[in-house]
């Protein structure tokens, strides 16, 4: 089973509250290793790629594997209204492996497919 999360559930401001979860920055990484054990919270952390006339179409995982908690928009700063960056708030629910694929699109073409923005390969071990 996949799942597919458009931006419902955001969460607008400065930085998300992650508590103790793992903040991973994947900005410059396109193919992304995570090991992490079962019950770990952890964070995806990424440029928002609206400057390039993206937007965000959604996450997409596995929920037997791992559960989205959050969806953060973080403000910039320097430039009120805009958004800077983008946080995937999970918990890692059971052991094994699986994959997150953050995808994007381009609202301004529609003839534009969907594309992969991020992949990230989990592996999940018992605690």
């Amino acid at each position: 089973m996949v799942f597919l999360l458009a931006g419902c559930g955001t969460f607008f401001g400065g930085a998300g509250d992650l508590g103790d979860a793992a903040v991973y920055d994947l900005d410059g990484l396109f193919d992304t290793k995570i090991v992490l054990e079962k019950g770990d919270a952890f964070a995806l952390d990424m440029d928002y790629p609206g400057q390039e006339g993206y937007a965000f179409e959604g996450a997409v995982f596995d929920p037997a594997y791992v559960r989205l908690d959050k969806y953060f928009e973080v403000k910039d700063e320097e430039n009120p209204g805009e958004i800077d960056r983008v946080q995937y708030l999970f918990t890692a629910l059971q052991a094994g492996s699986t994959d997150i694929s953050v995808k994007v699109c381009k609202p301004s073409d529609s003839s534009y497919p969907v594309e992969v923005f991020k992949s990230v390969h989990l592996v999940i071990e018992e605690d």
